[in-house]
């Protein structure tokens, strides 16, 4: 159970301070809501954030089998702040953590944010390329603040049109305990070659798992360049070659895999190889791609730690999730050095990927085909996946100097004290902000 908070009132009967009502998508699943969580687990374990704190599911829709396969002590966390009845809008720091068209007035079904007579109302949120809408500027200038993850977010909204003086840099959270490399080998059921064979699929030869297996996490979809991946790594390695690549992937809406039956992923990889093979890119026998199935998020820690390296040539990331949590195991992760990544990658901890020196345009059918984003190498990634293939001890040191890194920056108790000195500073330029309304200063 949580821990009472104090909260202080004045001869009029209102607070003096101000609560946390944290409003995220926290049972979809998804970026926003996975960050969020995680961020509450922070709050949750503090024992310096004396404030209320109240969690309000907004944004995405829920996702019931994402939120059962947390780890029991994550949902109880969750549920704790869920279930909680206060701070009153009235008396908090509302925070809106979503895309800015979840916020007042919404542009879809979802959960007003901020609430009617919110004290102070800020934006948390990201974006993948080089500019805003002037929609999404309006709705961010319409806030007390914003809190961005990443100093290139800060920098890319400030050129997008909001002000200067709103944007605060806040990173996410990582959720070190559950992809902790020490925890995961310690579990009773752990075992590495036959977790690779469950989680990550059969054997490819032999008795056992080829030597290096990458791991890539993503959606399928333009921005993080699956094609990209795929075609540097057939390149790079034929059916002769130690390796594998494994594919964690969600692919929303394909109707027509859907009516034909089967994977979606895998036939989404068999049709880039047969297209491949049409252009005559295929001339040897290739390498291995599996593609997974949906991995509970229990598992998730364990299908991380099966892998020898991450790998994801995205165009652009408000942050990079899947990036953070593969290195706080102490994977070597090579990924594309641009946007919200060089946060947190070096060429210490990672191998930071080459991008074209021009942006380039979103795809035609896009939202946002005004917007520019990045081109990674797909030469520079080819050179790195045979790189880390041939080099797995420098590769190892990497991994294990990105966990400390990250154990270090991004913990949940870590980004709480961040957050917890934003909210006491907020609540007191509220109480200064009263106390000359009321005459008093």
């Amino acid at each position: 159970m949580p821990r009472k908070k104090a909260q202080c009132f004045d001869a009029h009967g209102m607070g003096s301070s101000l609560g946390l009502w944290w409003f995220a998508p926290v049972l979809s699943g998804g970026g926003y809501g996975s960050e969020a969580v995680a961020l509450l687990l922070g709050l949750h374990r503090a024992s310096d954030f004396s404030a209320a704190v109240r969690a309000t599911h907004h944004g995405d829709a829920m996702d019931p089998e994402h939120f059962f396969g947390l780890p029991s002590s994550t949902r109880e966390a969750l549920e704790a702040t869920l279930r909680a009845s206060t701070p009153t809008a009235e008396q908090a720091v509302v925070v809106c953590h979503s895309e800015p068209g979840a916020w007042h007035p919404a542009l879809y079904e979802t959960s007003r944010c901020p609430p009617v007579g919110a004290a102070v109302a800020v934006g948390r949120t990201m974006f993948e390329t080089d500019r805003l809408d002037p929609e999404h500027v309006k709705r961010l200038n319409a806030m007390r603040e914003v809190w961005v993850p990443t100093r290139w977010g800060l920098d890319t909204f400030a050129r997008a049109g909001v002000r200067p003086e709103k944007l605060r840099v806040v990173p996410e959270a990582v959720d070190i305990d559950r992809f902790d490399a020490d925890a995961v080998a310690a579990s009773p059921e752990f075992d590495l070659e036959a977790r690779a064979r469950r989680v990550l699929g059969p054997p490819l030869r032999g008795g056992g798992v080829r030597s290096t297996k990458f791991l890539s996490v993503f959606k399928w979809e333009a921005r993080k360049a699956p094609e990209v991946l795929l075609n540097a790594y057939l390149d790079a390695f034929t059916a002769e070659d130690d390796v594998a690549l494994f594919l964690r992937c969600d692919l929303y809406h394909d109707a027509a895999t859907e009516t034909r039956g089967g994977d979606p992923v895998s036939a989404r990889i068999a049709a880039f190889a047969e297209a491949r093979r049409e252009k005559g890119a295929t001339r040897k026998a290739s390498p291995r791609v599996y593609a997974l199935p949906r991995v509970p998020e229990t598992e998730m820690p364990s299908a991380y730690a099966a892998a020898d390296a991450f790998v994801l040539p995205s165009r652009g990331e408000g942050w990079g999730r899947p990036h953070v949590d593969a290195m706080s195991l102490g994977l070597p992760v090579i990924a594309t050095n641009w946007s919200g990544p060089t946060a947190f990658m070096t060429r210490e901890n990672a191998y930071p990927l080459a991008v074209q020196d021009e942006l380039v345009a979103l795809p035609e059918d896009s939202h946002w085909k005004t917007h520019r984003w990045a081109q990674p190498s797909e030469d520079h990634l080819r050179s790195l996946l045979k790189h880390v293939h041939a080099s797995p001890e420098e590769a190892r040191r990497k991994g294990e100097r990105a966990a400390a890194d990250v154990r270090r920056r991004f913990a949940p108790e870590t980004v709480a004290r961040e957050v917890t000195r934003h909210v006491e500073r907020l609540a007191r330029e509220w109480r200064e902000e009263r106390a000359r309304a009321d005459g008093e200063l």
